[in-house]
């Protein structure tokens, strides 16, 4: 089995895979819009013009869906394959469960299954010994009777079809999908195994005899605060999906507010008042950092920074965060926040902000718990 620093690896890679998918699937979205739009402008390619339209219309619609299928479909196919125990109940075991997505490719004609496996093979062929290199690593790193790699071409793919399963506009437009994704996908995905291959060659030398504990061999406290861990982070990363969030707030989050959660978690369990407090402070900055367009939601985001400031000073105060750390991340916030408000309620949110990274820079931060 996975002890703490190989689990906290394997989340590592995870995390650089979905970030970098992320933002592939978003141009891979954009460019469908442009293609099928130009399509229908030109009147050429294999649909009318209504049908083109049409089709920007439902993919448009869809567009948040798809992205949230695929990055779940990929995180549920990742921890099927390395096997972390007691991540899941038996009866929500990835490999147990067949969703409405899946049931409808199994009814994939001939064509489009070999369409699929020949992007697939590209990849292979693309991404060369990179490939092989990395599969090496991740066989050594799970530690299983049989190599595995959690971050393949295969899971890519069948991620990318659960996302796509019901598009209604036609096979041709599936396939359109497919091919600009693979086009798109593949450049991405060389990168991304380049870099997960560099960041376990680091991470090598450190792995050395002592580290190879089995799991189930290690005191059952130290069981549990690993299992804490990646639990807590997959909950972050779920309350993530479908939100566009800057990169500093998902850092902070998965890195520092992260250890907060555990530790309410193990002090206090999830069904505490502190629990859900901490996760409604997590939920409050993801809102925060939303688009505000409306009267509504600036005159609510005055309201509730106060509030959430203190909170947040008050979760990086109990896991020791550093001063100059809570500072930069104040900051940021403050600049991201004000570029969202008129000018009236703007100078309001920067001195309440000011205030927050005042308190913080004369040590005046009072603990509650």
């Amino acid at each position: 089995m996975l002890q703490t620093k190989k689990i906290s690896l394997l989340q590592e890679c995870r995390q650089i895979m979905t970030k970098r998918m992320r933002a592939s699937l978003t141009g891979m979205l954009n460019e469908i819009d442009e293609t099928l739009l130009k399509m229908a402008q030109n009147r050429s390619g294999f649909l009318d013009e209504s049908a083109c339209y049409e089709a920007v219309r439902e993919i448009r619609l869809k567009r948040i869906e798809i992205q949230l299928r695929f990055e779940r479909r990929f995180i549920n196919l990742f921890e099927n394959e390395i096997r972390i125990p007691g991540m899941f109940d038996q009866s929500e075991k990835p490999g147990h469960m067949e969703t409405q997505g899946q049931s409808e490719f199994k009814k994939l004609s001939k064509e489009d299954s070999l369409s699929m496996e020949n992007s697939v093979g590209a990849i292979r062929k693309s991404c060369g010994q990179t490939l092989l290199d990395l599969d090496k690593k991740m066989g050594l790193l799970i530690d299983l009777p049989e190599h595995v790699n959690p971050v393949q071409p295969e899971i890519v793919f069948e991620a990318f079809r659960e996302a796509c399963w019901d598009i209604k506009s036609g096979d041709e437009v599936r396939m359109l999908m497919f091919s600009i994704f693979e086009r798109r996908i593949t450049a991405e995905l060389r990168a991304i195994y380049q870099d997960i291959n560099k960041l376990l060659e680091k991470q090598d030398g450190s792995m050395d005899s002592s580290s190879k504990i089995d799991f189930n061999r290690l005191p059952k406290q130290q069981q549990q605060m690993v299992m804490v861990r990646y639990e807590v982070i997959s909950r972050i990363e779920k309350r993530l999906e479908g939100h566009e969030v800057p990169d500093f707030v998902r850092a902070f989050l998965l890195g520092h507010w992260c250890v907060f959660l555990e530790k309410i978690f193990i002090q206090y369990t999830e069904n505490s008042i502190a629990w859900n407090a901490a996760r409604q402070t997590m939920d409050d900055l993801i809102w925060s950092v939303s688009r505000i367009s409306t009267d509504y939601d600036r005159r609510r985001l005055v309201q509730l920074l106060p509030s959430l400031l203190f909170r947040l000073i008050n979760g990086m105060k109990v896991i020791s965060m550093k001063d100059v750390k809570v500072e930069q991340f104040l900051k940021e916030l403050k600049g991201h926040q004000l570029r969202s408000l008129d000018q009236h309620d703007s100078q309001l949110l920067q001195a309440i902000a000011d205030e927050a990274i005042e308190s913080v820079s004369s040590g005046s931060r009072k603990t509650y718990h």
